[in-house]
């Protein structure tokens, strides 16, 4: 079901476009949607049941075309965040895990959004990773601000959470020397769902040399929580009551990058053995 919400100062343009995609949703679907509510947030997130979402279609046709056009049976690698997580793990449940496409996925970094442990029940052959050098599984986390860390988080109670600088599925506090290396987001960004839309000239730079030994990050109850961020430059993308949901990748950056090159480096030497 659906819950309506209403929201001050939507721009006319957005409105416009957005009931465009509902009505083709409507078409696609069991469950109707409201007219003229806007933005998607503006649903709960119990929307829920949707057979035919056309961003879920659209995203099994973009990687059918990688596939056919870009991959030619080499070994890939999935990564997304946020929204794009969610339409990921159906990606990999739908399309991957009991494929023949399964033996060629060197990994998946899902990340931000939130992902149920549920989703792992019925899979074949993806797992949860729970060391830097597992293959063929999936990682994900939804970080916080440390500060964070002894409050009641009922939104991530049953959530997936992988450490991004130990690997270990619900890993413990990290050591700080472990940390690879945080790297500041390049460029300007629009948080906001509403307001001025015109274009903002924004040139985005090379990115700065990362900061190495910068955080330390620990599991608890489905969240990931990392070092406060308050008064530093990253505070910039951290959200409201240290939701650091714009940092999941940027505070953990070359910790991801050397883990997916590890990944791909022992995947290659288990072909050339084989």
């Amino acid at each position: 079901h659906t819950k309506r919400v209403k929201r001050a100062g939507e721009s006319k343009l957005k409105m416009f476009f957005t009931n465009i995609g509902y009505n083709l949703i409507n078409f696609f679907s069991e469950i109707r949607l409201e007219k003229n509510v806007g933005d998607f947030k503006l649903y709960s997130r119990r929307v829920g049941s949707l057979k035919a979402i056309l961003v879920d279609y659209n995203v099994k046709i973009a990687f059918e075309y990688f596939l056919d056009n870009h991959s030619k049976g080499r070994p890939f690698i999935i990564a997304s965040h946020s929204q794009g997580t969610h339409h990921a793990i159906r990606l990999l449940a739908e399309e991957i895990d009991a494929t023949d496409l399964y033996p060629r996925m060197v990994g998946a970094y899902i990340i931000g959004g939130t992902i149920s442990k549920d989703w792992m029940v019925d899979m074949a052959n993806i797992s949860v990773c729970d060391s830097a050098e597992q293959l063929g599984c999936l990682v994900h986390w939804d970080t916080l601000s440390d500060t964070q860390l002894n409050k009641k988080m009922p939104l991530y109670e049953n959530n997936i959470c992988v450490n991004p600088i130990t690997w270990k599925n619900e890993g413990a506090l990290s050591d700080l020397s472990d940390a690879k290396g945080a790297v500041y987001t390049s460029g300007d960004f629009s948080l906001e769902f509403s307001g001025d839309e015109s274009p903002k000239n924004i040139v985005f730079e090379a990115l700065e040399p990362p900061l190495k030994q910068y955080v330390q990050a620990q599991c608890k109850n489905g969240a990931l929580f990392a070092s406060d961020q308050t008064g530093t430059r990253f505070q910039a993308f951290g959200g409201a009551s240290g939701n650091y949901h714009g940092l999941d990748y940027a505070l953990f950056y070359m910790d991801i990058r050397e883990n997916a090159k590890l990944k791909v480096k022992i995947y290659l030497n288990t072909l050339e053995k084989n």
